[in-house]
């Protein structure tokens, strides 16, 4: 069963934070490359699950998710701040999915992002 990841940001900085995928209840860690070629992990963020895309981030490319050490499962994820004032304020519903790669597709985790309006701007 997938984690449940609740995400709280704000319009004015970027996000990021650092994951380790491992089995529940601090299990084993999960590597993130088999025989050296790696997951690949892709973020989405809608306004509901039937809502056009809002922001997509992937390992591919470094364009948002870097995986930061693929033994041993460690990821991280950033949203810049232009990604968040694009976004707007609200709740937001985001799943994070792996493809492995012989293909097998795998829901690392589901929730919700609350996005805020910063008050300092820069």
């Amino acid at each position: 069963m997938p984690a449940r990841v609740t995400i709280r940001t704000r319009t004015n900085a970027d996000w990021a934070r650092a994951f380790i995928y491992r089995e529940k209840n601090s299990g084993p860690r999960i590597p993130l490359a088999v025989n050296g070629t790696p997951v690949v992990l892709k973020l989405n963020v809608r306004r509901t699950p039937e809502a056009a895309e809002a922001i997509a981030i992937t390992s591919q490319g470094a364009q948002g998710i870097t995986i930061t050490d693929h033994d041993l499962g460690a990821f991280a994820v950033r949203f810049t701040r232009a990604q968040l004032t694009m976004l707007g304020k609200g709740e937001f519903v985001h799943d994070l999915i792996g493809t492995w790669p012989d293909g097998h597709t795998e829901t690392i985790w589901t929730g919700t992002l609350e996005n805020e309006i910063g008050v300092t701007r820069t």
